[in-house]
């Protein structure tokens, strides 16, 4: 990431990105835990969604902070993160969440990258013991439409030797199955094996078009749940409830759920 960059995300609090910027390994460690841990925002959020899904997420709540899998996940975040973004880990503790709610069977996710996303949903699939995981993403190195420098940009952001969901644990790996590529190829390919999907979630390209594309490509073939990250940055999420007229909920500024008309 340019350094640039870093500043401007530094700006949202100037004494953390000073910190991380100017105080060695352990600064960057002590601002990240300070990230990965802060549970501030989750019950407004989970108040926001048991009032709309009239669901109790809270009955597995506790289970967030006695879960040796998860502070593995969280220990290799604090000790290896080189991607200094405005990451949702808040809104990951919600996928982890949702999943031990609805017991789904099948879940598909695009958009993997470091995989902490995809970790979550395994992580309550592995807790429900059922469930299957199809994560489908395009990494940089296999784009053609960008330079060789922005790929590297990518490669650059993952601990040495990593590659695309390098934070998912090996116990977890089991139920899930990770294909690289192109969305709008591998995701029709997807759903013709599975027929139906439980829950969806969105994090891959975040253009109107394809955002577009994917909710109505997924919403023939779903029985609960379509969550979007990243709906801020255009109206393709608004544009889809108004279109199919199903209710939805704003958890954050940047997190959307949709929930089917059969649910």
């Amino acid at each position: 990431m340019k350094f640039t960059r870093k500043i401007l995300h530094g700006l949202k609090n100037p004494y953390k990105g000073i910190k991380y910027l100017a105080g060695g390994r352990e600064g960057k460690k002590s601002v990240l835990s300070s990230y990965v841990r802060n549970y501030s925002e989750d019950e407004e959020r989970i108040e926001k969604l048991n009032d709309f899904l009239k669901i109790d997420l809270k009955q597995y709540y506790n289970e967030i902070f006695d879960n040796d899998i998860l502070s593995e996940i969280e220990e290799n975040m604090i000790n290896y993160w080189n991607d200094f973004r405005t990451v949702g880990f808040s809104e990951s503790r919600i996928l982890y969440l949702l999943t031990r709610c609805y017991k789904p069977n099948i879940i598909i996710d695009t958009g993997v990258n470091h995989g902490l996303s995809s970790a979550m949903f395994l992580l309550g699939l592995h807790k429900n013991k059922k469930g299957h995981l199809y994560s489908i993403d395009l990494p940089q190195s296999l784009r053609k439409d960008i330079s060789e420098k922005e790929k590297q940009g990518q490669i650059a952001t993952y601990p040495k030797g990593k590659s695309v969901g390098w934070l998912v644990p090996e116990i977890l790996r089991d139920r899930w199955t990770l294909q690289l590529g192109d969305a709008k190829i591998l995701l029709p390919q997807v759903l013709k094996d599975v027929k139906e999907c439980d829950i969806f979630f969105h994090d891959s390209d975040h253009s109107y078009s394809h955002m577009l594309w994917e909710y109505n490509t997924i919403w023939p073939h779903l029985n609960s749940l379509l969550l979007s990250d990243d709906i801020q940055q255009n109206g393709a999420f608004d544009d889809f409830v108004k279109k199919c007229g199903c209710q939805s909920q704003k958890i954050s500024y940047r997190f959307g759920v949709v929930v089917t008309l059969t649910n």
